[in-house]
């Protein structure tokens, strides 16, 4: 019997992460979904402070001014800090973009 390890979604148009594959090993830590989502974080991971700082600001810029006074005093943040800020506004956006393509009736 052959094991499948090639997981997409179901429309085929996106491939598990191996962090989401190995779920048990992972449960305690953030884990990206799909391939596209643990490249970028990669990606991110590797970006010195000052780029991490400016793509965070680009993002508040983006957000309300509620959402841009709970992040006030961000220049001074070590380079985990931002890591996590700039997780948290991604997953701030995704939220609200899923609000704006929720049909009202």
């Amino acid at each position: 019997m052959e094991i499948k390890t090639d997981f997409k979604s179901l429309g085929g148009e996106s491939k598990l992460s191996n962090q989401l594959k190995n779920f048990s090993n992972l449960a305690k830590k953030p884990i990206s979904i799909i391939q596209q989502e643990a490249m970028v974080q990669v990606d991110e991971s590797n970006m010195i402070q000052i780029e991490i700082l400016r793509k965070v600001e680009f993002l508040l810029e983006q957000m309300s001014e509620s959402i841009r006074k709970q992040y006030h005093g961000i220049e001074s943040k070590k380079k985990n800090e931002l890591l996590t800020i700039l997780q948290e506004i991604q997953n701030l956006q995704s939220v609200d973009n899923e609000l704006d393509d929720v049909d009202v009736v």
